[in-house]
């Protein structure tokens, strides 16, 4: 008779059965269904089709000869200078994308040019010159509203030459305007302003007519003033060599591509900034690359 510590117990197995024991036998249960391991079948393969290799910088080359395309006719809508065409050729080459999209024309605007708008905190007095007079009194009013509106105390002051033999004031937009007919009466008057307000004169050095030839030139030495130039997008331009005083240019209006090109090669040139841009109903939008660059992207279409 086995003795008691020498029985097996008997093992029931479910799933796949572990690797059988030399000492302990498997028993099945009567009711079990026999498993049997899966026989791989043979691999699948996937094929396909080789692309035809090209050789290295086939592409950018492609890309670059069609940027290059596009700018040239950029260019030419324009009508830039070589100097300004080729700085604005390298400005935009060295953005990602086609020559004509919007980053490439934000990225070269930023770089060679300067927006400063006018603060609130500009000490000296502003001469805004050029365009026509209704455009230099639009821009004077809106800038002067904008800075009002930023806790700014603006005095305007009109000056046309040999139209008043004396100092006259008029209400216009809201604010007080001295509408003066000399240089002399303008330098007197701009003197006597307070001293925490900012004086905005539009005057008519660069009008044809009565203006003498050293008005501009008065204006800013005696009263430390920044020349700014106001363009309404008909009136001539006039040659940027022989007012090298103007610091920064007040778009106003919609110029045409040629315009607008001449504007650009004048900055370029001379080192003018951009101030702003006048709305036809007379609201003042600081200049920021931005709406430079939309202001070229608007210009070619």
């Amino acid at each position: 008779m086995m003795h008691v510590l020498d029985r097996k117990e008997p093992v029931i197995s479910f799933g796949w059965a572990p690797a059988a024991s030399m000492d302990m036998p498997r028993l099945a249960h009567p009711n079990a269904v026999p498993t049997r391991r899966p026989v791989p079948g043979p691999k699948r393969t996937i094929t396909r089709e080789a692309r035809p290799s090209l050789p290295r910088g086939l592409t950018r080359d492609v890309l670059h000869r069609r940027a290059r395309g596009e700018l040239k006719q950029f260019c030419d809508t324009l009508g830039l200078s070589r100097q300004t065409r080729d700085a604005l050729s390298t400005g935009m080459e060295a953005g990602e994308g086609s020559s004509l999209s919007g980053e490439p024309i934000l990225a070269a605007m930023a770089a060679l040019f300067e927006c400063e708008p006018v603060e609130a905190t500009t000490g000296h007095p502003l001469v805004l010159i050029g365009g026509g007079h209704a455009a230099r009194v639009r821009a004077a009013l809106s800038l002067a509203q904008r800075l009002q509106r930023s806790g700014r105390r603006v005095a305007l002051y009109s000056l046309q030459e040999g139209r008043f033999p004396a100092p006259v004031a008029m209400f216009t937009g809201g604010i007080d305007v001295l509408t003066v007919g000399s240089v002399d009466a303008c330098i007197d008057a701009v003197r006597a302003t307070e001293e925490d307000e900012l004086a905005i004169i539009e005057a008519s050095c660069l009008d044809t007519g009565r203006q003498r030839a050293n008005t501009l030139s008065m204006l800013t030495l005696s009263l430390s003033a920044e020349a700014i130039y106001v363009d309404d997008g008909r009136t001539a331009l006039p040659d940027f060599d022989l007012f090298s005083g103007i610091e920064r240019f007040i778009l106003s209006g919609r110029p045409t591509p040629e315009r607008f090109g001449a504007l650009l090669d004048a900055a370029y040139r001379g080192g003018q900034a951009f101030a702003g841009q006048t709305m036809e109903h007379g609201i003042f939008h600081p200049m920021t690359p931005s709406l430079l660059a939309d202001r070229v992207a608007q210009s070619v279409r």
